[in-house]
């Protein structure tokens, strides 16, 4: 069991430290991406009325069939965003973005994913 969190924490640890080639700029740049602490999560919830965690984690719980491992709540400018990293089932991370405002997966074209 401790190698196993182990080897979670460490998957989670490298998908969090990787950017997501899921949306580029349209000068082909990487988007500027911000995410929050936990505290300045919890003030966008309440300020900006988001969905919860709990709810993006079960809504990515099945959009990558898999565990959701950690989530962060992000901006890219634009819009508002968990990116939340899920361990499927063959062992692969990815990561699922979720919409904060609205609940709902994005598609993320060229997931990361760690073998």
């Amino acid at each position: 069991m401790r190698l196993r969190m182990a080897i979670i924490r460490a998957i989670a640890a490298l998908c969090a430290s990787s950017l997501s080639e899921s949306a580029l700029a349209k000068d082909g740049a990487p988007p500027v991406v911000e995410c929050f602490s936990t505290a300045q999560t919890r003030q966008k919830i309440t300020q900006h009325h988001f969905v919860e965690p709990y709810p993006a984690l079960q809504s990515a719980r099945g959009a990558g069939q898999g565990e959701p491992i950690s989530a962060q709540l992000c901006t890219n400018g634009e819009s508002y965003f968990y990116e939340i990293s899920v361990l499927r089932r063959d062992g692969r991370a990815i990561k699922v973005h979720v919409d904060a405002a609205s609940g709902r997966v994005h598609p993320i074209h060229g997931e990361h994913s760690t073998p």
